[in-house]
């Protein structure tokens, strides 16, 4: 896990858990997960921890070493 950390840094991306790196000859694609962190309530305007939903979200970042990044 300390790798993942490092890389974390890095790449400025610590509010993300790394899960998996794929490489093929012109992209990286990061498989990462969001940490848990508290929100406030939209309805009530209370502070809760609790996860409404789930879902997997395709997001394009900056080329790493000319490849593209998904």
């Amino acid at each position: 896990m300390l790798l993942n950390d490092c890389i974390s840094k890095l790449l400025d991306m610590e509010h993300l858990k790394i899960k998996d790196v794929e490489h093929s000859a012109d992209k990286i694609v990061l498989k990462v997960e969001m940490q848990r962190r508290p929100c406030r309530c939209p309805a009530c305007g209370g502070i809760t921890e609790q996860v409404h939903d789930y879902r997997v979200q395709r997001v394009k970042d900056s080329p790493i070493q000319g490849k593209h990044v998904v």
